[in-house]
């Protein structure tokens, strides 16, 4: 870790306040996003306490009418939402239609692209 601080602050001396300004710019983000994941799981662990305990109070309110009913719906709302936030989370993982992939230059500055039909060479 010493040499890591070392080369740091000769790379601040060496570059000067350019690279002040990028390691403040670096710190303020990692507090950002630490400050975002400790938030988000303190929303996670009460959103969670909210289900449990919503969930108790259903099984105790038709506990001696309808128990297995209440039960029955509980589990079904429950799996309705997991898989919802599983389609949810698929589909933020998914890279949108309207951006190219990483590996293709389509628009009007590449010039005639094989895979589009809007271009003079292109297929289609």
């Amino acid at each position: 870790m010493k040499w890591l601080d070392l080369l740091s602050r000769f790379a601040q001396l060496a570059l000067g306040p350019w690279v002040q300004r990028l390691v403040q710019d670096l710190d303020r983000w990692r507090w950002q996003m630490f400050q975002s994941c400790l938030l988000l799981l303190l929303a996670a662990v009460s959103g969670l306490t909210v289900l449990l305990l919503v969930a108790l109070l259903v099984t105790l309110m038709f506990w001696e009418t309808h128990r297995l009913e209440a039960l029955g719906a509980l589990a079904l709302g429950y799996a309705v939402l997991t898989a919802g936030m599983v389609r949810r989370a698929g589909r933020l993982m998914m890279p949108r239609p309207g951006r190219s992939s990483p590996g293709r230059s389509c628009g009007p500055t590449s010039g005639a692209c094989p895979a589009c039909p809007r271009s003079g060479s292109g297929g289609g």
